[in-house]
C-alpha cells in the first residue's frame, strides 16, 4: 500500500487531518491500534470552538439527543462553592465512544480508508515505509503523528520530553448520586496544580481530577478521599488514569527529515490550567494537514517548517497558560473568592478559561503587581 499521507491516532486530530485531506482529494489512510467504537479516558467537554471548526470539516451534524449542553459552570474552591457561573458558548459533554465513533463513521462514509486494530511496529522515516503486526507495509511521503503523549511518533520528533501530567477517572451510574445540575462541577484546590471535576452525561457521572504529575503523591488515595468528600460511592476496581501533557509541548513537532508531523496530545497541545485537549487537537490537526498538502503541490518539504508558525496562537497560549497557572494556583484563595463577584467571575471564566486566552489574564496579573 502507499499513500500520500499516512495518520496514525484516529482521535480527534488525527480524524480533523484525516477529514481535511480527503475533502481536498489528498490520498491518506488512518490507523489505530484499537478497534472503534473504543473508549477513551477524557471527561468528554467539546467547547463551541470545537463544534465550529467541526463545521468545517464538512460533517453531518453531530446528533447531541444523547449528550448533555452544559451552560456554564459550577466553581469550587476545595469544596466550598464559589460560583455558578454562566459562560458566552456552550460545552458538549459527550461520550467519547460516541463522539469517536461518528468521527471515524463520518469519514468513512467520505471513503476514507481506516486501518484498525492495527499496531504500527516500526518507522523508517529515511525510506518513508511503516510496518505493522503481521509484516504488512505501507509506503507513505508524510506522516501526521495523532496517538498520543506516549505513541510511537513522539519517539521519532522528541525522545527527552516526557508527559508531565496524571489523571485518574471513574464513571458511575447517575442514579448513584443526587446531581441535578446539566452544568459542570470544577473543583480547584483538591489536588496540587490541578482540579477535579464532575461531568454530567445522559445516564453517567463522569468524575474525576488531574493535574501535574508528582511523583510522591497517592494518587489512588487522594481520588478515594475526592471521591468520599463528594459523598460519592464507588469501586476502585472502576478507576481509571492516565499520563497526560500540562502545560509542556514539544517546541519543534516536526520531525528532522521533515516528513513527519505531531498534533494534538502527542505534541503536548494540551490547556495547562482547563486541561482541554480536543479543540487543539482538532485545530492542530487542521493546520498540519494544511501545510503538507501545500508541500505537496510543490513538492517541497520546506513547506512543513511553516506548521510551527500556524500552530503559534496555541503555544502563546500554552506558555502564557503555564505561567500563569503557578501564580493561581499560589494565590487560588483571594483569586477563586473574587470570583464570588459575578463580573469578576464571568470574566476570568468566559475570557480567560472558556476560550485558552490568557492576554487579558496576564495583563491583569501584570497590572496588579505594578500597583
Amino acid at each position: 500500500m502507499k499513500y500520500d499521507v499516512v495518520i496514525i491516532g484516529a482521535g480527534p486530530g488525527g480524524v480533523a487531518a484525516a477529514h481535511n485531506f480527503i475533502n481536498n482529494g489528498v490520498s491518506c489512510i488512518l490507523i489505530d491500534k484499537q478497534k472503534f467504537p473504543r473508549n477513551k479516558l477524557c471527561a468528554g467537554g467539546v467547547t463551541n470552538k470545537a463544534f465550529e471548526l467541526m463545521k468545517s470539516l464538512k460533517l453531518e451534524e453531530f446528533d447531541i439527543r444523547n449528550v448533555v449542553v452544559s451552560e456554564g459552570a459550577s466553581l469550587y474552591l476545595e469544596y466550598e462553592h464559589i460560583a455558578d457561573i454562566k459562560a458566552k458558548g456552550l460545552t458538549y459533554l459527550v461520550d467519547r465512544f460516541e463522539f469517536d465513533d461518528y468521527l471515524v463513521n463520518q469519514y468513512k462514509q467520505k471513503g476514507g480508508k481506516l486501518l484498525e486494530g492495527r499496531k504500527v511496529i516500526n518507522i523508517d522515516m529515511e525510506n518513508n515505509i511503516i510496518i505493522l503486526d503481521g509484516g504488512e507495509v505501507i509506503k507513505f511521503k508524510y506522516i501526521i503523528g495523532a496517538d498520543g503523549v506516549v505513541g510511537i511518533t513522539k519517539g521519532l520528533v522528541d525522545e527527552n520530553i516526557k508527559a508531565n501530567g496524571f489523571c485518574l477517572q471513574i464513571e458511575i451510574d447517575r442514579e448513584q448520586f443526587n446531581y441535578e445540575s446539566n452544568n459542570m462541577s470544577l473543583y480547584y484546590g483538591v489536588i496540587p496544580q490541578g482540579y477535579g471535576w464532575i461531568f454530567p452525561k445522559k445516564k453517567t457521572l463522569t468524575v474525576g481530577f488531574g493535574g501535574d504529575y508528582d511523583k510522591n503523591l497517592n494518587y489512588h488515595e487522594e481520588f478515594e478521599n475526592f471521591l468520599s468528600k463528594l459523598g460519592i460511592s464507588y469501586d476502585k476496581r472502576n478507576f481509571r488514569g492516565a499520563m497526560l501533557p500540562f502545560g509542556e509541548y514539544i517546541k519543534n513537532p516536526i520531525n528532522k527529515s521533515k516528513n513527519l508531523l505531531l498534533v494534538g496530545d502527542a505534541a503536548g497541545l494540551v490547556d495547562p490550567i482547563t486541561g482541554e485537549g480536543i479543540y487543539f487537537a482538532m485545530l492542530s490537526g487542521i493546520r498540519a494537514s494544511n501545510v503538507i498538502m501545500k508541500a505537496l503541490k510543490q513538492n517541497n518539504k520546506n513547506e512543513v517548517d511553516k506548521y510551527i508558525k500556524e500552530i503559534s496562537q496555541i503555544t502563546k497560549n500554552i506558555n502564557k497558560g503555564a505561567k500563569l497557572k503557578k501564580l493561581i494556583y499560589k494565590y487560588r484563595k483571594p483569586i477563586f473568592k473574587s470570583m464570588k463577584n459575578e463580573q469578576i467571575g464571568g470574566f476570568l471564566f468566559n475570557e480567560c478559561l472558556y476560550n485558552s486566552k490568557y492576554d487579558l489574564l496576564e495583563l491583569l496579573f501584570n497590572k496588579n503587581k505594578g500597583a
